[in-house]
C-alpha cells in the first residue's frame, strides 16, 4: 500500500514534497511500532525513501528585471522593485508599516511579515529582524506611495488592498507570473514565485 501510495504521488508531487511525506510517514510508523501498535514499518528507505535532486535555481539578470517591472500591474510595481534590490521575502515587503520606514535614514526596518491577510510579529529568523538601507530612489518613491496613499500614518501598511487591510500577496502572484510570460520567462511551479527575486539579488 505505501508502495502503490508513493508510486501515485510521483506524478503530482514535486521530489522535496515526497520527501517530506516519506519523512512524516517515517517517523509516524516508527512511533506505533515503538508503542506496539503495528509490528514493524510499512516504510521501506530502499523502496520509497526520495532522493532530492539539487537543481540551479533559476534567476533574473538585470535586463530582465527592468522588462518585468515595465510588464507589471501597477500595484505591484514598487513592491516587486523592493524585493528585487534588498532581497527580502514577499512577507516581509507585504508586513510593512509606515512605521517601519524612516525617510530621513532611508531604511526600512523588519519587524514581522504577512501571511495571507494576516500580520505576523514574527520572522523566518531571528537575523531578518533588521533596518534596511535603501537606495535614494527607492526611499523617494516610498516617500511619493505614501503622499499619494489614502492609508498613510504609521500604523498603516505601505502596500495595501483597497480598504486599507493586508495585501493579499499570493492573490497578485498570479499577476506576477503572467509579467514574467510577457518578458519571456515561462514560470515553472515552485520556481517562478517571488522568490525568484530574492535569488536573483
Amino acid at each position: 500500500d505505501i508502495t502503490a501510495l508513493f508510486d501515485q504521488l510521483r506524478s503530482t508531487c514535486t521530489q522535496s514534497h515526497l520527501n517530506t511525506i516519506y519523512r512524516i510517514l517515517s517517523l509516524r510508523f516508527r512511533i506505533l511500532a515503538d508503542h506496539d501498535k503495528v509490528e514493524r514499518s510499512p516504510v521501506r528507505a530502499s523502496l520509497h525513501r526520495i532522493s532530492v535532486t539539487s537543481h540551479a535555481k533559476p534567476t533574473l539578470d538585470l535586463a530582465q528585471f527592468a522588462k518585468l517591472l515595465g510588464a507589471l500591474r501597477p500595484e505591484l510595481k514598487l513592491p516587486v522593485l523592493l524585493m528585487g534590490v534588498t532581497g527580502i521575502r514577499s512577507g516581509e515587503c507585504f508586513g510593512f508599516r509606515w512605521s517601519d520606514f524612516d525617510y530621513d535614514r532611508s531604511t526600512l526596518t523588519i519587524n514581522g511579515s504577512a501571511q495571507y491577510r494576516e500580520w505576523k510579529g514574527t520572522t523566518k529568523t531571528k537575523a531578518t529582524k533588521r533596518s534596511l538601507l535603501l537606495p535614494e530612489k527607492v526611499r523617494d518613491l516610498l516617500q511619493a506611495h505614501r503622499l499619494e496613499s489614502q492609508w498613510q500614518e504609521d500604523g498603516h501598511f505601505i502596500f495595501t488592498a483597497i480598504v486599507g487591510r493586508i495585501f493579499n500577496h499570493l492573490h497578485f502572484r498570479k499577476f506576477f507570473k503572467k509579467a514574467l510570460e510577457t518578458i519571456g520567462v515561462t514560470p515553472e511551479p515552485g520556481r517562478h514565485g517571488y522568490h525568484l527575486l530574492r535569488h536573483s539579488v
